[in-house]
């Protein structure tokens, strides 16, 4: 299994490369709603979430969307990528990272998964993200430095 510092480094390094949400379309809203804009484990631009960086393109399942990461379909997936969220610490971290991804706001162009973003969602995670490393006494790796 994954350490709390494997988990965090892998998390960090995949949010501070893609330097964009994993979003997409929700179906049940039509723009510019802002619930018209959901957080997707895999986007179909191939972007991923937090948690959906820990799932390998094998185990992934389209299944899992829309669903918390402590649900078992997603911690059973979890699991067969060496992360044990029945570990109470290995949970509280994931579902932490969940939310830094989750928390930059939605704009109209993420209605677009075509364009490029800016840099504003790494300039966000990056403050949380040492935060986030401190509350679990983790290593700052050095993509956040």
């Amino acid at each position: 299994m994954l350490t709390t510092q494997q988990i965090f480094d892998k998390v960090a390094l995949h949010l501070m490369t893609q330097l964009r949400t994993s979003r997409g379309p929700n179906p049940q809203f039509a723009p510019p709603a802002s619930e018209a804009i959901v957080c997707y484990y895999r986007a179909e631009n191939g972007d991923k979430c937090a948690a959906g960086c820990l799932i390998s393109d094998e185990d992934y399942n389209p299944v899992i969307e829309g669903k918390d990461a402590k649900q078992q379909v997603v911690s059973d997936v979890l699991y067969k990528n060496g992360v044990d969220m029945t570990d109470r610490e290995v949970s509280h971290l994931v579902v932490t990272l969940q939310i830094c991804h989750d928390r930059v706001p939605p704009r109209l162009e993420d209605f677009d998964l075509s364009i490029h973003h800016s840099n504003r969602e790494g300039e966000c995670w990056k403050t949380e993200l040492v935060r986030i490393a401190n509350e679990f006494r983790l290593d700052i790796p050095d993509c956040l430095k």
